[in-house]
């Protein structure tokens, strides 16, 4: 597990410009996890990732070059510490990467905290925080990406109804953020595999469902959030 501590040294070749040095093999398999990144899961990221890191590739090189945080790197590699089992479960899009990494550590649940704007089921004074957040966090998602900002009432709806059915039938799933993590690391956690869906919108909206779920875990708050959203956008 001493790859997995955020304290130790870093790899030989942090430098950008020393990659050219390493084996094309290793150059090869960096440019192919650019290219294929987005339609990997959480668990092929992970194996990917530490076969880079084992060859020398740095963290913080990952994490510049593959736009996303040294904590996202460190959170994919302490998942593949899960069991096989839990593994497979993953894999096929059956728990998220936070229950993933809840399970390989045996964590228990933890408030989510953010250096940035709080999405947190209870303020610092105990208080019950502002919906406004939780319909920021949401806006500031869907306007992200110009496309599900144009699908957006579409999304929204198709979250509040599956919602709505897991919550009747009790199959909402109990999920867990590892201390420390922010915002933008669980939403990015919850990315499903694209090509595990039909269509964009049904992909946006299992995303959507998942990070929801995890950051607003209080129904009441989470379905407002949802409903207030739909105003901020045209009917279609």
């Amino acid at each position: 597990m001493a790859y997995l501590d955020p304290g130790g040294p870093e790899p030989h070749n942090a430098n950008p410009s020393t990659l050219t040095s390493h084996p094309a093999s290793i150059a090869e398999a960096f440019s192919q996890l650019q290219a294929s990144w987005h339609t990997l899961d959480f668990v092929d990221r992970g194996y990917a990732i530490l076969s880079l890191i084992k060859a020398g590739v740095s963290r913080r090189y990952l994490a510049r070059e593959l736009d996303c945080s040294e904590g996202l790197i460190r959170s994919y590699l302490s998942g593949l510490e899960a069991s096989p089992a839990d593994l497979q479960l993953a894999r096929r899009g059956e728990i998220s990467l936070r229950e993933l990494i809840r399970r390989a550590t045996g964590r228990g649940t933890h408030t989510q905290k953010s250096n940035e704007r709080s999405t947190d089921p209870v303020g610092q004074n105990g208080s019950a925080a502002p919906a406004t957040a939780d319909v920021t966090t949401v806006l500031d998602w869907l306007r992200k990406d110009p496309l599900r900002n144009a699908n957006a009432c579409l999304i929204l709806n198709e979250v509040l109804r599956a919602l709505e059915i897991a919550e009747r039938n009790n199959h909402l799933p109990a999920l867990s953020v590892p201390f420390g993590m922010k915002t933008e690391e669980v939403i990015e956690c919850c990315r499903p595999s694209l090509n595990k869906f039909d269509h964009y919108i049904a992909w946006c909206a299992n995303w959507l469902g998942w990070w929801v779920v995890c950051l607003i875990p209080e129904a009441d708050r989470r379905r407002e959030a949802l409903t207030q959203a739909i105003e901020h956008f045209p009917r279609r």
